[in-house]
């Protein structure tokens, strides 16, 4: 995942985004790409670390809630409810103070979306946009509207959305529903 700040730090002209969003589960992804951007800024290749954006479903939130809760340690969710098994991980464990400590140093925040909305989304992506998203990712697009709606993403920042990963349950894109 190091390498992947590297990559976005090149194709954006050796400089960070405002914001790198990431559907998380157990939140290490975006742990390394922030390590691959800190390391670009010690180099001098980059001049700013990005915000980070981490998206949970809403029925495996255990960072996001912390987060929004303001808890030093995370709350693990003992009985995830998503059909989206990919970002089920109950319990991220230190990796959250690891994101933690970016967000409240460099910026960043959280949001939830349901599995119907990261349907939903899907769907609308593929109609408007023309591509196909897995469901981690969809809840990825969620969260960036959320987040924009808000004002906390503002119209004219750079953000990356990562949309990158696998389904392991097709099902629980559900276009017809």
């Amino acid at each position: 995942m190091k390498t992947l700040g590297f990559e976005i730090a090149e194709q954006l002209g050796w400089r960070s985004p405002d914001w790198y969003v990431q559907g998380v589960s157990g939140g290490m992804g975006p742990i390394g790409v922030a390590k691959g951007f800190a390391e670009l800024q010690t180099l001098g290749l980059v001049h700013s670390m990005p915000a980070l954006g981490l998206i949970q479903s809403s029925g495996c939130a255990p960072i996001v809630n912390s987060f929004q809760g303001g808890e030093s340690h995370v709350s693990p969710v003992k009985f995830p409810n998503s059909k989206i098994t990919t970002l089920a991980t109950g319990n991220p464990g230190l990796a959250y103070n690891l994101l933690k400590n970016h967000l409240d140093t460099y910026g960043g925040n959280c949001a939830a979306a349901t599995d119907q909305e990261a349907a939903t989304m899907a769907k609308t992506l593929a109609a408007t946009e023309g591509i196909l998203v897995e469901s981690a990712t969809a809840v990825t697009f969620v969260g960036v509207a959320k987040l924009a709606k808000q004002g906390v993403i503002g119209s004219q920042q750079t953000v990356v959305i990562n949309c990158s990963g696998r389904e392991k349950d097709l099902t629980a894109i559900n276009f017809d529903g």
